[in-house]
This record gives C-alpha cells, structure tokens and sequence, in this order.
C-alpha cells in the first residue's frame, strides 16, 4: 500500500495549531459563559487597557481598528474579529472578510487601493492571541473571587446551625436526666398520695402482738379425748 501524505508539519507548525487549539478552546467558553453585550461593554475593553498595560505589540494594527465604535460598544473591531474566528475559525479567515464585518469592508476598501495593506491571519492571530490572554485572566479572578464569596457566606451560615444544635443537645440532655430522676424517685409521707397496705401475717383474731410471728392454732381437745 502506497500512502500520501495529506500535509508536512514542522514543529514551529505543530506548536502554532495547538497554540490555536487552546486559544479558541479558550475564546468560545467564555463567550458561552457571558452575553454578547456584557462582552462588548465590560469584558473586552477591560482586556484591551490590559493588554496595552502588557505592553503588548501588535505591529500590523491598522490605522482605523476601533476608530468608529459607538458610544454602547468602543470595540466594535475587536468584538467582531473574535466573533468571526469562533464562527469561521483561522482555516476559513478568507471566507470571514467576505462577511458584512465592519472590519472586513474596511479591509475589502483598503486592499483595493493597496494590496499589500491587506489584514492577514497572522496579523489577526496576534490580536485574538492577545485579546484572549487578557479574557483568561480576567474570567479566572472573577472565578476567584465568587469561590472566596462563597466560602464566607457558607462560614457565617453553618456558625448559628452549630451553635444551635450544642443548644438543642444541651436542653435535651438537661430535660431527660429530671424524667428519669422523677420516675425513679420514692414518693414522700408528706404528699398526699396513700400509702400502699402491708402484707399482714399475723391472723386478725390472735392476741395483740405486732410482731411477724406466724400464729398456728392447734385442736387440743380432739387429741385428748378418750378413744
């Protein structure tokens, strides 16, 4: 059997797709995880004062990147790049600047009046690289920070149940020891409950004697008679 082989990779080729692997990995949880305009109102602007704060160098950003973002959303660009590679990925780039992307009629313009001006995959690899760096971090520190929230609120409520609960055990074992101290108490001559009767041995009709002497009576005048 004769094989052919579909591509040559070389390790710097390797190491970019697994880069772009965990970057759009990565990318789209996020965008799973929060709504579109918390993303362009919060998140990515967030991430791009980040970013410059990084000093990050993106040397092939065009002149006019962000240049008409609206007062809801002041990176429109970068919102829509990153949407257009979850949507298209890196092997369909050509096909996503033919879509009605702000970014890519600008591009479409550009590259007509200079076609060596034109947007490249590895010019929007940077930026997504960048963008979604500064994503992670920010997702991990919100993470962070609800995980700490929540175990302090989880401590302050379990702190009353368990001081309760000694509460509670403690009146119950306070309650049941005076039980079983009354059921087994002997009622006292002063209370008005009677005292039960003796068992009296001696027959009533025997002479005054209060001891526990049994009395047997014997019939004398049977055994003396004459035979």
């Amino acid at each position: 059997l004769q094989s052919h082989d579909a591509a040559m990779m070389t390790k710097r080729d390797c190491r970019t797709v697994f880069i772009q692997v965990a970057q759009q990995s990565r990318l789209r949880s996020i965008f799973i995880k929060n709504k579109i305009e918390r993303m362009a109102s919060e998140l990515i602007p967030k991430a791009m004062k980040q970013s410059t704060f990084s000093d990050d160098d993106w040397e092939d950003r065009p002149e006019w990147w962000n240049s008409e973002s609206n007062a809801s959303c002041a990176c429109q660009d970068d919102l829509d790049l990153l949407i257009g590679i979850l949507d298209y990925g890196y092997g369909g780039f050509d096909c996503m600047l033919n879509h009605d992307f702000q970014f890519c009629q600008r591009v479409k313009a550009e590259g007509k009046k200079d076609s060596k001006a034109l947007f490249t995959r590895a010019a929007a690899q940077t930026r997504v690289n960048h963008l979604t760096r500064e994503l992670h971090v920010i997702d991990d520190s919100e993470e962070m920070t609800k995980l700490v929230q929540d175990r302090s609120s989880r401590n302050k409520s379990d702190s009353p149940n368990n001081s309760n609960a000694g509460k509670k055990t403690t009146k119950s074992r306070s309650g049941v020891q005076p039980g079983l101290h009354a059921f087994f108490k002997r009622p006292s001559a002063e209370s008005g409950s009677p005292t039960p009767n003796k068992k009296q041995k001696t027959p009533p009709t025997s002479p005054g004697n209060d001891g526990d002497h049994e009395v047997i009576a014997l019939d004398i005048d049977s055994d003396s008679s004459p035979s």
